[in-house]
Formats: C-alpha cells, sequence, structure tokens
C-alpha cells in the first residue's frame, strides 16, 4: 500500500519544484525588466527634458506600479473574505488526514518505522535538530563588537 503511494508523492514533489522554481526565474526577470524599463523611461525623459523631470517621472511611474500592486492585493484579500464567508456557511467537513481511508497507510508506516530502527532514529534526530534550530539562543543575539 505504501510503495504504490511513493511514486505519487515523488510526482508531486517534482510537479512542486518546478513550480517552484520557474515562479523564482519569472519574479526575477519581471524585476529586470521593470527596472530596465525604469532606465528607459529615465534616459528619455532626461534626454527631453532634463533631470529633475526625469526624476519625477521615475517617481510617477514607481507610484503608478505600487498602485497597481495595491490594487491587486486588494482584488486578492476581496476574493480570500468572499471564500472565507463562502467556506463558513457550507457543512464543517473532517480534515483531509482524518479520512479513514488513510488508516491502512499509517499502519503502513508505523510497521515501517518499527522494521527500521534507523529511520525512527532520523526522524527522532531531525525533529530534535529543527526544534533545537528554531529555538537557539544565539541566532535571536546580536553579533558582538569586534575587539580592538
Amino acid at each position: 500500500m505504501l510503495t504504490g503511494l511513493l511514486p505519487a508523492l515523488r510526482r508531486e514533489y517534482r510537479s512542486l519544484l518546478t513550480t517552484t522554481v520557474c515562479a523564482a526565474v519569472m519574479a526575477a526577470a519581471g524585476v529586470v525588466a521593470l527596472l530596465f524599463i525604469a532606465v528607459a523611461i529615465f534616459l528619455a525623459v532626461s534626454d527631453a527634458y532634463g533631470r529633475v523631470e526625469a526624476c519625477l517621472a521615475m517617481a510617477a511611474f514607481f507610484a503608478a506600479v505600487a498602485l497597481i500592486v495595491a490594487i491587486a492585493l486588494l482584488v486578492m484579500q476581496a476574493h480570500r473574505q468572499k471564500l472565507a464567508a463562502k467556506k463558513a456557511e457550507g457543512p464543517k467537513e473532517r480534515p483531509a488526514w482524518l479520512d479513514p481511508a488513510l488508516i491502512p497507510v499509517g499502519l503502513e508506516a508505523a510497521k515501517l518505522v518499527v522494521r527500521n530502527r534507523g529511520l525512527l532514529y532520523i526522524l527522532l534526530g531531525s525533529a530534535a535538530i529543527g526544534w533545537l534550530m528554531t529555538h537557539s539562543t544565539e541566532a535571536n543575539e546580536p553579533a558582538a563588537e569586534p575587539a580592538e
């Protein structure tokens, strides 16, 4: 049962990883394109009207970009509020991880962990390391001043 689930998880992981990498590349390319547009506007306005006017044109350009992003954010928040209201009206459903059909999968995973003690130690060790990394006091303290 568990062996049939692993290929599906691998496919989903690869799909998620591909989507994340593509989104990061698209975001970086968008930022670079925006900067080149800004430089082009600055150079054109600077040649035609002067430096002060070019700076004002750049301020207007970035104010327009900020306004577009603010409108997009407001639209997304309104959409989320609509979905939350719709979800609140509907019947309460159990979370997917409480589905009784997943009990055999959980039992198989428990058998796998019990049979392979090394896997249990790896899981416990990684959980302990993760907890220590999030609760480390050194990460929250400011860096010490260098000695003179």
